[in-house]
């Protein structure tokens, strides 16, 4: 319980990290960690953002040694998908993006993807 507790707080403050950045060069914060309430199976989304008035920006966060975007699943991919397209009906108008952003634990350097190729 207590490996899980720690993996849940790195988590919370890897996303807070990820928040100031993106404020930081612009995103407005709409939504954190967004879950469908249509279909569970569609997966959370960590940051729901906009930055330009059209742009509605879904962004994982990931916190781990090292900063490699391979360790992403298709499987996450697949509702991370899922879960946008859900999210643009809730939230019509917008033109969707994608964001990857990878936070080192211990040195909180941040790497930032934009629109990455699954």
């Amino acid at each position: 319980m207590a490996n899980t507790d720690y993996k849940v707080e790195k988590g919370r403050v890897a996303e807070a990290d990820a928040e100031t950045w993106l404020e930081f060069r612009g995103f407005q914060i709409l939504r954190k960690n967004w879950r469908s309430l249509k279909k569970w199976k569609a997966g959370e989304v960590d940051i729901v953002a906009r930055r330009a008035p059209c742009e509605l920006w879904v962004i994982e966060v990931k916190c781990q040694r090292g900063g490699d975007f391979a360790l992403i699943t298709p499987k996450q991919i697949t509702r991370l998908r899922r879960a946008a397209v859900l999210l643009s009906s809730e939230m019509p108008g917008f033109q969707l993006r994608f964001g990857l952003l990878w936070v080192e634990p211990q040195t909180k350097q941040i790497q930032w993807i934009e629109n990455p190729r699954y």
